[in-house]
């Protein structure tokens, strides 16, 4: 029994830690009816054959996450999937879930001419709806059929060479919803192009319509990272340009200070030579403690501090 609750407590620590996921992206498969958008997104996230399926009436929804690379530089990418209907009468309703896609599957039957020459359609409200940065794959599914299927239907390898020219933006590629072939590497494809994008500063996770957000890893924002590169060919740290606009800031506070007590004289202090880094002088603020002899017998600081003492 106690080997079983061991057993039991590690493998939900290793499930939580294959939840977190580095980006979230919202990716969108089109194409026309019957060519197995459903059971495609069914066979990448559940890993099984839909025996049964129906059409798809408005929009269905499913999301897995996908890992790119590995080791150090292993990133976690959930892919939020939106499964729309290829019919034209739900053509009005699927176009208005484009807007703030980062990633589109264009499906077609690899068995069916007419689907592949549909796509054009689709690829129109595409660069038309959606960013002009965002990640298109083209995708042939039923390709177990094409052995036994009638030459006369199936997409000809040049028409598809054809597309892939005048589409030099767009990866092609094919798979089968029913043996599983292809379907994990379609989308790797599109979580690989997504993560090249995010790192070239082509899609913004901080842009909330780009289709890209930051998961529950912890990461550092882009403007950050540039400073601290500007910081590094400067030669100091963010920390030390913290610790030095603070000092900037009592510098100012000060001279102003001088000015009110001397009567609006200019302060000595703006051609001094104090150093920059220093904790401000706390002369005015502690209370005087008098020796015997009825002088101050505190430590003057702001002496200290003029001869390039700091403590």
């Amino acid at each position: 029994m106690p080997s079983n609750s061991t057993s039991n407590s590690t493998d939900a620590s290793d499930f939580d830690s294959d939840l977190r996921y580095d980006y979230i992206a919202k990716v969108i498969l089109l194409g026309p009816s019957g060519c197995g958008k459903s059971c495609i997104m069914h066979r990448f996230v559940k890993g099984e054959w839909k025996v049964s399926s129906s059409q798809t009436i408005g929009v269905e929804f499913a999301s897995k996450i996908v890992r790119v690379g590995s080791g150090s530089n292993l990133t976690r990418i959930k892919l939020q999937l939106w499964d729309t209907a290829g019919q034209e009468r739900f053509r009005a309703l699927t176009r208005s879930y484009y807007r703030g896609a980062a990633g589109v599957v264009l499906v077609y039957d690899t068995v069916n001419r007419s689907t592949f020459r549909q796509l054009a359609e689709f690829i129109q409200d595409v660069r038309s709806l959606t960013s002009p940065q965002v990640t298109m794959v083209a995708c042939g599914n039923k390709a177990d059929l094409i052995e036994e299927a009638d030459r006369t239907w199936i997409v000809p390898p040049a028409e598809v060479r054809t597309f892939s020219q005048s589409n030099p933006d767009i990866t092609v590629t094919t798979c089968s919803a029913k043996s599983g072939k292809g379907i994990e590497d379609l989308f790797d494809k599109v979580a690989a192009q997504l993560l090249t994008k995010i790192e070239l500063g082509e899609i913004d996770p901080e842009d909330m319509n780009s289709g890209v957000q930051y998961g529950d890893v912890p990461r550092w924002d882009r403007s950050t990272k540039k400073s601290r590169k500007k910081d590094s060919k400067k030669g100091f740290s963010a920390l030390s340009r913290f610790f030095a606009n603070r000092a900037g800031e009592e510098e100012i506070k000060k001279d102003q200070q001088d000015k009110e007590e001397s009567g609006g004289r200019s302060s000595s202090r703006k051609n001094s030579n104090t150093p920059l880094l220093r904790r401000p002088s706390t002369v005015e603020q502690e209370p005087i403690e008098l020796d015997g002899r009825g002088a101050d017998s505190r430590v003057d600081v702001a002496q200290q501090t003029k001869s390039g003492c700091c403590y």
